[in-house]
């Protein structure tokens, strides 16, 4: 935000894949330890294997559901150039997938720049 020089608008993170999320959460030992507790019950302890996927690619049934519950992507408001959160709060990807694998995350910047000098606006042409 702070590169982009963006004062007013959105920003928006989100992960490609499954099996994993983006959320915000006060990032502690005992809060990802109470996450990890919380999910692991509403998926079950009998989880089916993993499902097949496209290109032969396999994903876990419980990685899958729990991406689609906590959501790939998060948008939230910046103001005066600053995420609006609370200051303990973190911006976290969620892997789910139970390996080790490279994730790949993006992050869209939308909003006012109005530090930077603005071009003049073109005449009036007037309505017809």
């Amino acid at each position: 935000i702070r590169e982009a020089g963006v004062q007013e608008g959105l920003v928006t993170v989100g992960v490609k894949g499954g099996e994993a999320a983006v959320g915000v959460c006060e990032y502690t030992d005992g809060v990802v330890a109470r996450l990890k507790e919380v999910t692991a019950s509403w998926l079950g302890s009998k989880s089916p294997g993993p499902i097949q996927g496209s290109a032969g690619r396999s994903y876990s049934v419980p990685g899958t559901l729990a991406s689609l519950c906590y959501g790939m992507t998060l948008t939230m408001p910046i103001n005066k150039g600053r995420l609006l959160m609370e200051p303990w709060l973190s911006v976290v990807l969620f892997d789910f997938a139970g390996r080790s694998q490279r994730r790949e995350y993006y992050v869209h910047i939308l909003g006012d720049d109005s530090k930077k000098e603005k071009p003049a606006p073109p005449p009036d042409q007037g309505f017809v």
